[in-house]
This record gives C-alpha cells, structure tokens and sequence, in this order.
C-alpha cells in the first residue's frame, strides 16, 4: 500500500530517500542510492538514470526511473532531479488507476459481446483471436474451434480482396459481404470494425450482423408487391396509380378501355379520357379525397363516349403518396339493366293480362247469364207477333245482336282460358252487313254507309273468318 504522504518536490536527496523507501522494494534500495547526496554530473556528459522497482500489490509492480541530467550545477540541478523523480512515480499511480479501469471495461465488453445475439469476432488481421458465442454459432463451429481460425478463411475468394483492402484503410463504415460456415454455405451479413490497442497490440474488433432473416422478409415483401401487382395487371377494370395529376402507373385493362397504347398512358393526366365536365369532376374528387363511386362520360382515343364509372383512394407507391383509380365501363350494365328493366315490364303486363283475363271470365259468365234470359224472351215475342211486321223485324234485330254478344261471350271466355277457340269458314258479305246494321244505329245521318256485294256472286267463298270478328 502507497505511504500516507505522496512523494513531492523536495528541498535534499535524503528527504526524497526517506519518503521512497516504503515504494521500493528491499532488493533495489541498496542499489538505488537512496541514501546519497546531492551530485553534480558536468556539462555534455550522458545522463546519469537508475532503475528502482515499486510494487504495486502481488505480482504487480512498475519501474521508476530515476533521471539525473548534469545540466545545470548546485542547487538547480538538485531542484531539477528530484522534480522528475517525484513526477515519474505520480505516474505509476495514474497508469494503475488505468490498467485498472481498462479490466473491467474488458470485462464488461466480454460480457455484452457474449450475452450479444449478433457475432463479434477479435482478429490481428490474420488470425481470429477470440469470439463470442453468437460468432462460433453463426459458422456452425464451438468457440475453441474459431480461435486460431485465418480471418480469410471465413470469407469467399471473391470477397477477400475488398474487404482485406477496407481493413487496410481503417474503415470503420459498415459492410455488406458474406461468411463461409463450415456446411458451405455462405451467409450474408453486414460488419462493422474498429482496432483497439497500438503497436504490436493493434487488434481489430468485428461486429456483424445475420442478414438472412431481413434478406427473407425482403424477399417475401417483393414477392407480395409482384403478386399484388399481377393481380392488378390482370384485373377486368381499368386501373391506374397517378401522383401529382399524371398517370405513373396503369394495367392493360385501362389501355384497352381508353384505346391507348399502353406506352401513351403512363405521363398522361386521368381528366384525358373524359368529357370537360367529367375532368372538373375528377379534379373535385381527387382534392376532396372522395372515396365513393361516381359516373362521368368516358371518351376513348377514337373520340367515342361510353358512361364510365370511377372509384379512387389514396395510397402509398413506389415509397411516396400516390391515389389509385378504377374505371369501369357502364355500357355493358346499362344495357343489361336496360333488358332487365323491359323484362320487368313484361312480366308486370303479363300479370295485369292474366288479371284482367279472370276478371273477363267472370263478367263473360255473368253477361251469358243475362243473354239467356234475352235471347229466351226474344224468341217468345216473336211466336207471339204476327211475321213480317216492323216489331217482328225489330225482334230479329234483337235476337241477332244477342247472338253476337254471346259469341263475344266464348271469346272473352277463351281469352280467359275457360274456353275454346273453333275455326270455321264463314261467309263474309253476311258478316258485313250484320255489322253496318248495328253500326248504323250509332251512325250519325250524315255518314251513310253502303254495303256492296252478291251473296250468290260469292259462292260462299268471299273470304273466311276464324270467328265473327277475325277474319282473313
């Protein structure tokens, strides 16, 4: 242990002698002369030095040189002696101080590099002198193993010239390259160095880092991105990817719906492929941030128009904000829902007809009822007046347009489906006069009406009817 009092400057060498003797130890005191006077060594003599030991505790120690240099004589000389000697041994004490402090930041580095999930590897530039586990791990070797490894041995021919060249300028920048492990394989990784110690001490510390795992997320990424964009390029719709109001991305589905080549699509701005007001429209949504679907008119690079609908969203591509846009064509559906509309109406037609067509059945039903009773009192008034007379004419008259009303009757029936349609040939020009007879009733005066034919010229074969009101 270190006397109480730290030796200082000193007026006598035997002063300095009492205060170093506890320093040194007992086989050096003789020879130091510790005891001895001040001398004066002359002017252009070599200097005069004597080597004392200090311990420093067990199995430790330092040198202390004591220098004597004959500059000057008498009491300036004996000043400048003790001086240096004083100095030197201060210094024992500081470098202790620093050996020790340099233990234990080695123990704690030894720590952290081996408690440490990335490798470090300590090297003389030829040869690995030591490494963690993480390191040993890494190449698939124990630790032992890896102490005396060639540094060039872990590296691929191909990388050894460049990184024995970033060694030789001291680079402390980090470095992508590759390690051979002791299966073949060689592993990506990315190292950064420093060099610790001087001289024949100088010794270079190597950190890396195992790229695998990022290499296989990166991998996995571009593979999500192309098989994103494939699904894209391959979709039905038009889509286009644009920034800043030009088109920096568009699938062939939107070339072929504009009528573009797809080279003349990308650096166009989207507005192009509408009308005026559909690229006002465009310019309000993409400012807005509108998300919902809208309609505008399309135009295609023939000058054709087409409804178009159109759907965007803001996103991120290529590692900036961009907006994403859909276009549809509307064609197609508006036909569709054109037919599809028609179809409705028909089928509401059709349920109107077979509503009307019942209620028809049930009136026909109800109206042959009611010309029963007509036709039956008709034929009674006319047994009972005499024939040939005006009332018996009026009676026939009567009795015939009840006959017509209960073949209306059949009709509506058959319409109805409660009934049957008969064809038959029929005489025309008797079915004509029977019909400008009734009409004439309804005729005003001033509208004769005259009916010209020869039921005998005819022979019958005028014309045929499938009813009393179809007739061909």
């Amino acid at each position: 242990a270190p006397p109480a009092r730290e030796p200082g400057p000193h007026r006598s060498w035997a002063e300095l002698g009492d205060r170093l003797r506890p320093w040194v130890a007992p086989a050096d005191e003789a020879g130091a002369g510790l005891d001895r006077e001040p001398f004066t060594t002359l002017p252009g003599q070599p200097p005069v030095a004597q080597a004392v030991h200090v311990p420093a505790g067990p199995g430790r120690g330092y040198t202390l040189l004591l220098l004597e240099r004959g500059e000057r004589s008498g009491r300036d000389l004996e000043e400048r002696t003790l001086t240096t000697a004083a100095a030197l041994l201060g210094m024992s004490a500081e470098r202790e101080l620093e050996a020790r402090m340099r233990a234990a930041a080695e123990q704690r580095y030894g720590l952290l590099s081996e408690a440490g999930l990335d490798p470090v590897w300590l090297h003389d530039g030829v040869t690995v002198l030591d490494s963690n586990q993480a390191a040993a791990a890494l190449l698939g070797i124990t630790m032992q193993e890896m102490s005396g490894t060639p540094v060039f041995d872990l590296i691929p021919p191909s990388e050894a010239a460049r990184i024995a060249r970033r060694f030789a300028e001291g680079s402390t920048e980090l470095i992508e390259t590759t390690i051979v492990a002791r299966s073949g394989e060689q592993i990506p990784i990315a190292v950064r160095s420093g060099v610790v110690g001087e001289g024949a001490l100088r010794l270079r510390v190597v950190a890396g880092h195992d790229l695998r795992p990022e290499r296989a997320a990166q991998k996995r990424l571009l593979e999500a991105y192309e098989r994103q964009r494939g699904l894209l390029e391959r979709a039905f719709e038009g889509i286009v990817v644009h920034r800043g109001g030009l088109v920096v991305w568009a699938n062939r589905g939107f070339a072929e719906l504009v009528g573009y080549p797809p080279e003349e699509v990308v650096g166009m701005m989207p507005s192009a492929v509408t009308t005026p007001e559909g690229a006002a429209t465009i310019g309000r949504n993409i400012v807005a941030q509108h998300h919902e679907p809208y309609v505008v008119t399309g135009v295609r690079k023939d000058g054709s128009q087409f409804p178009m609908l159109i759907q965007g969203m803001e996103c991120e591509w290529d590692g900036a904000p961009a907006r994403i846009t859909g276009f549809r064509d509307l064609t197609r559906q508006q036909r569709e829902e054109a037919t599809r509309r028609e179809l409705e109406r028909r089928v509401t037609q059709s349920q109107k007809l077979e509503s009307l067509g019942v209620m028809a059945g049930g009136i026909a039903h109800d109206f042959n009822n009611l010309l029963v009773g007509v036709l039956a009192n008709v034929d009674l008034v006319l047994d009972a007046v005499p024939q040939g007379g005006a009332a018996s004419h009026s009676l026939r008259q009567i009795a015939t347009a009840a006959q017509h009303a209960a073949e209306l009757t059949e009709q509506l029936l058959a319409y109805a489906g409660q009934g049957r349609i008969e064809l038959r040939p029929l005489p025309l020009l008797p079915l004509v006069r029977d019909t400008v007879g009734l009409m004439r009733a309804s005729l005003p005066p001033r509208n004769p009406v005259h009916v010209e034919g020869d039921d005998d010229g005819c022979g019958g074969s005028c014309g045929t009817c499938t009813s009393d009101t179809q007739c061909n």
